[in-house]
């Protein structure tokens, strides 16, 4: 019966090489940027900081399921429990969707400051990304709080200025309305997401016209 046992082994070792060898044809590689880092188990009263909150990621998997992923689809977190003030440099935990394969992390760890948690009141401003129709133009933008309480780490919280809103247009025609959420926003014009916003979202009331009518 077992006369012939390393013929089967050879067998069976041929056939899960054939199956992982087709799995990988099947399957492409793709980068996905700006990963949100998350930050979990912080103490009350403090606040972390980042050199970076966010990751690119290098992954594999079947085409299909690529062409349906987005950035927020991967966990990529920070366990700070039990940390007290100081800078430490901290490896990311990444969790991916079901059926994909992470090969590469970039960065893998970051700088993080824990300091103490503070707030000020700041103003908030509109910022429009892309355009309307063509032929039509933004007109006046207002936001409603005009003003917000950004909450997050004291260095971070000194240095700004501003809370911001992203207005994104994609060839509108009409004026509209929209709840859109607070974002604070370095100078790189990379999201600070240690930042946090009460409220959380703003109204932006947004004019739009057509700017054929004031050609002569």
């Amino acid at each position: 019966m077992f006369k012939y046992w390393y013929l089967k082994l050879l067998a069976l070792g041929l056939a899960v090489l054939l199956w992982f060898v087709a799995w990988g044809l099947a399957s492409e590689t793709y980068e996905i940027k700006a990963v949100p880092i998350k930050a979990v188990n912080l103490r009350p009263g403090l606040a972390y900081a980042l050199n970076d909150y966010e990751i690119n990621i290098k992954v594999v998997a079947k085409k299909e399921t690529l062409e349906s992923l987005s950035p927020e689809d991967f966990e990529a977190t920070l366990d700070l429990k039990n940390w007290e003030k100081g800078t430490y440099e901290q490896n990311i935990k990444l969790k991916s969707p079901s059926g994909v394969e992470v090969i590469l992390i970039n960065p893998d760890s970051v700088d993080v400051r824990i300091e103490d948690k503070t707030e000020k009141e700041v103003r908030l401003e509109g910022i429009i990304e892309g355009v309307p129709e063509s032929d039509y133009l933004v007109g006046s933008i207002k936001l409603d709080p005009e003003r917000a309480k950004a909450a997050g780490p004291q260095s971070e919280i000194e240095s700004l200025n501003k809370g911001t809103v992203r207005i994104k247009l994609n060839g509108e025609r009409k004026s509209f309305s929209r709840e859109l959420e607070v974002e604070a926003i370095n100078s790189q014009g990379k999201r600070v997401r240690s930042i946090s916003f009460a409220p959380l979202e703003a109204k932006a009331d947004v004019f739009i016209f057509s700017g054929s009518n004031n050609k002569a």
